[in-house]
This record gives structure tokens, sequence and C-alpha cells, in this order.
């Protein structure tokens, strides 16, 4: 880690973020689990290519489209958050994965998956 005048995360600290951490992934889980069901294709239909015959297949068509886009969104984030669990058991937590600094205890109380500091996400996403 570089000079950081921050200072690590104490024990209670990395566990009370370790426990927010394993219940969303959890809840997370268990969200994915029921999206998955409810986006099934026996429940939705097959998508066709072929023109709408009615405008309420056009709404399932697209209630489709969202299932499909939170489901990935949330697969997304629950990878964000394996990830952070796998940091907090390695020791790495808390410390950014770009530049090695401390990530401070209030980016990580709103955000515990984060892996990068302020200053390296926000490089991240100007990137973008």
């Amino acid at each position: 880690m570089a000079g950081s005048d921050r200072a690590r995360l104490s024990e209670a600290q990395r566990q009370e973020l370790g426990e927010r951490l394993r219940a969303e992934y959890a809840r997370l889980r268990a969200e994915i689990e029921e999206e998955r069901h409810d986006a099934s294709p026996e429940m939705l239909g097959s998508r066709t290519d072929e023109p709408r015959e009615s405008s309420a297949e056009s709404v399932v068509e697209g209630l489709r489209d969202v299932a499909g886009a939170l489901l990935g969104m949330h697969v997304g984030e629950a990878a964000d958050l394996r990830a952070a669990i796998e940091r907090m058991e390695d020791g790495s937590y808390g410390e950014c994965v770009d530049c090695g600094e401390v990530i401070g205890y209030e980016r990580l109380l709103a955000h515990p998956a984060a892996a990068r500091c302020v200053g390296c996400q926000g490089r991240r996403e100007a990137a973008r």
C-alpha cells in the first residue's frame, strides 16, 4: 500500500462489512433465482423476430427484454459482491485494486463491493 493517510479497516469494521457483503450476496442470489424463474420461456413465451400480431405480444416482448436486462445487472452485482468476499478472505479487502491505497470506510459502507478508491474509480469511469 502506498503512503496513505487513511487508516486500514479495524477488525470490527471488517466484520461489519463482511456480514453486509455476505447478506447482500445471499439476498441477490435469491433474487436472481426468482428472476430466472419468472423470466422462463414457459412463462413469457418464445421470442421471435417475426412481426407481432398484437400489442399484448409487444408488451410481453418488452417485459422479456426488461427482465433479461435486470437479470444481467443483478448477475454482475453478484459477481462484484463475490469478488469482494474473496478479497475479504484473502486479506486484500479495503485496498484499491488499481493503486493499493486504502479505500475509505465511508465508501465501503456506501458501496461494500467497491474494489477501487474514489480517485481510481473516477478515472476508470472518465475513460469509458
